[in-house]
């Protein structure tokens, strides 16, 4: 499965701003199987009047407007977003919780314990101790980690911010496990090469070349949505055989 995002933030940096617009569309063999969009409340340090003209001068929403969209409605804060996009992203690649332990579930294996030592004969019939060489001593199991497959229309700039604090992507999940992001090639960068214009192409651009309807101009979800058709278009994310869920042990 690939995910593709997009952000529509304060600040080109992500230590000058902060995110308040995400959408994520999920692809599954050549078709859309999932979305998801939220506003998020950046907390007022992002909402200045630098940050205010930025938002105006990339996406045309004036500083009232915005500032009426965040508020008028439950617009959850940064840890509320980045949570329920965590836990959207796993249900779609149908990771179960196994546990909210965040040493994970205990060993399971039979010769083990329960305290991380593995008993077996020894010499003269005794039995010997040594350390379970699953659970290495612990008496848990390690939590597998996830492999989310991301990518956006301008990568480098997404992929970026989400990897920055306060939205640090190698997040942990008690009783699901450390998410790893596998980074898929860029759309912007497939397309323009597709089209044979250089490194770069305006989403805008690729959209009317390929016949996709671009929606709203710089707002996430029709932003990530339009990317997901190009990446479609483009073979980025074909038909394959089934893989089995990851599930916790």
């Amino acid at each position: 499965m690939l995910f593709v995002i997009d952000l529509e933030t304060t600040s080109l940096r992500p230590e000058k701003g902060g995110v308040w617009d995400i959408g994520v569309v999920a692809l599954q063999d050549g078709r859309i199987a999932g979305e998801f969009q939220t506003l998020v409340w950046p907390g007022r340090q992002c909402l200045q009047k630098e940050h205010l003209d930025v938002v105006q001068r990339v996406s045309g929403i004036e500083p009232g407007r915005l500032l009426r969209m965040l508020t008028d409605t439950e617009t959850p804060d940064v840890p509320v977003a980045r949570e329920r996009l965590i836990t959207w992203l796993y249900t779609h690649l149908n990771v179960k919780r196994c546990g909210e332990d965040v040493r994970g579930p205990k060993c399971i294996y039979p010769q083990c314990d329960g305290a991380g030592f593995w008993w077996e004969p020894g010499a003269g019939g005794k039995q010997q101790q040594r350390w379970c060489p699953h659970c290495q001593g612990t008496g848990r199991l390690e939590l597998p980690r996830t492999r989310i497959k991301l990518t956006a229309f301008n990568r480098p700039f997404d992929l970026g911010w989400l990897k920055a604090q306060p939205w640090d992507l190698g997040w942990f999940v008690p009783g699901l496990g450390h998410a790893e992001l596998i980074e898929a090639p860029c759309v912007m960068a497939e397309a323009a090469a597709a089209m044979k214009v250089g490194a770069r192409v305006k989403l805008a651009s690729a959209c009317a070349h390929y016949g996709i309807n671009p929606g709203t101009a710089h707002r996430a979800i029709d932003d990530a949505r339009a990317a997901a058709e190009l990446a479609i278009k483009l073979g980025m994310c074909p038909a394959s055989t089934p893989e089995p869920a990851l599930l916790c042990a």
